[in-house]
């Protein structure tokens, strides 16, 4: 398979396929991770956050535990088969090391704690509907966009502005539609855990970070953006520098460990991407892109703090800020174009519900709509237009029940009702 890049399905689609080898791949690497590599480094996985200790309390960072002197249990402390299971599936299902005396930095703070088990359940269970009704429209936005810039690339006549208008829709709503999903299944899986006292409240917190953090790339992947690979990232990495023999905390270490974590992370998507269709080189320009654009970001920072006099430790400032926002979201709009391509083609994201499929459709015709409304009035001369107001409305609204009903039909329902009979078919088609 490797060798002819051929990808075998096992699922009913391609998001089956993906999300299948995710769960297949983290759970390898986190065996690796604690039974082998950490057994030769001699360090133990310790579950702080655990029956035979408190299940809720203010905080779950380890700092918290070693506080009040709570070492945690490790495999070899847990007596019988049951005991050695439970700790095993916690250690398996917790990415992010929550309630553990692994657990990675930057961990969102949660706003869960301090409530009962049933009073969080309720709290994730709207927040799935909510991510619910949200995705619906982000499903809606994806088509509508979809469909125009497949027009636009085959007309090739649109001006740059609305080029770009659409390509920004397309991109982000994708994002946002992968986004809310994790949202939600994370959510999901809170919900149930919780309501059935598996978990407490405050092994839950918010799988990603504040928008407003996202000032800069860098900010972006270790702030903001979910945190469940960070530990086999810097593992991985920590283990390649160990090994070159670099010094901690030097300039060779941390930049090694940069583009060592983002090629790492290019190998795993990457393995996602083939077991749902071969995807090229998309993921490699992607993520070691990334890498380099911190390095310019951190370049950039220190030789603005340096020309400016002011202390690498002094807070941002809202000029810094904004202009941050700004270059997060023009980089982010022009590196994530193909991925979100190769996605919305390979069938990663698609209509999940029989609504999301009804709004794909309506999307669509709205689409094929919008453009067959700008046709007519940038050929204000074939139309002998201006037509009444009122006439224009009923027209599109007739249109929109023919498109829903057969898209294909739209032509002839414009033709038939347009009162100018010379208007000519070519200006009609989208």
């Amino acid at each position: 398979m490797l060798v002819t890049r051929r990808a075998e399905r096992t699922g009913e689609s391609a998001s089956d396929d993906y999300f299948v080898c995710l769960i297949t791949l983290l759970t390898f690497l986190s065996f690796t991770d604690h039974m082998v590599i950490g057994t030769l480094q001699g360090r133990q996985a310790r579950l702080l956050n655990s029956p035979k200790g408190p299940r809720s309390g203010p905080s779950t960072t380890v700092k918290t535990f070693k506080n009040h002197g709570i070492k945690g249990v490790a495999l070899e402390d847990c007596v019988s088969y049951k005991e050695r299971f439970y700790w095993a599936c916690a250690l398996l299902s917790s990415w992010r090391g929550i309630g553990w005396n692994w657990q990675v930095a930057k961990v969102p703070s949660n706003p869960d704690i301090g409530l009962t088990n049933r009073q969080a359940a309720s709290r994730h269970l709207m927040r799935v509907v909510k991510l619910w009704i949200r995705r619906s429209v982000e499903m809606y936005l994806i088509n509508f966009s979809a469909t125009l810039r497949t027009r636009n690339t085959n007309d090739g006549d649109g001006s740059l502005a609305y080029t770009l208008a659409i390509e920004a829709t397309f991109i982000w709503s994708c994002q946002m539609r992968m986004w809310d999903s994790s949202k939600m299944l994370y959510s999901t899986a809170a919900a149930i855990a919780t309501f059935l006292g598996i978990c407490s409240p405050a092994e839950w917190p918010p799988l990603f970070g504040r928008v407003g953090n996202a000032w800069s790339v860098r900010r972006t992947w270790g702030q903001v953006w979910h945190q469940s690979f960070r530990r086999t990232f810097e593992v991985y990495s920590g283990l390649l520098v160990s090994t070159l023999g670099l010094k901690k905390g030097t300039f060779a270490s941390r930049y090694t460990k940069l583009y060592a974590s983002f090629f790492i992370s290019f190998v795993i998507h990457s393995w996602y991407s083939f077991c749902a269709g071969p995807d090229e080189m998309g993921n490699f320009r992607f993520f070691m892109s990334q890498a380099v654009l911190i390095t310019v970001e951190d370049g950039v920072r220190f030789v603005w703090r340096e020309t400016g006099g002011r202390n690498h430790e002094a807070p941002v400032t809202r000029f810094e800020r904004v202009v941050g926002y700004v270059w997060t979201f023009v980089w982010f709009t022009y590196i994530s174009q193909e991925v979100h391509q190769v996605f919305f083609e390979k069938g990663l994201i698609h209509p999940e519900t029989g609504l999301e499929e009804w709004l794909s459709d309506l999307a669509r015709a709205h689409a094929l709509l919008f453009l067959q409304s700008l046709s007519i009035l940038t050929k204000t001369s074939i139309c002998n237009l201006p037509l009444p107001t009122l006439q224009l409305l009923r027209t599109l609204n007739d249109l929109v029940i023919h498109s829903l009903a057969n898209v294909s039909s739209t032509e002839c329902a414009i033709k038939d009702q347009c009162p100018h009979k010379h208007l000519q078919t070519s200006t009609l088609k989208a």
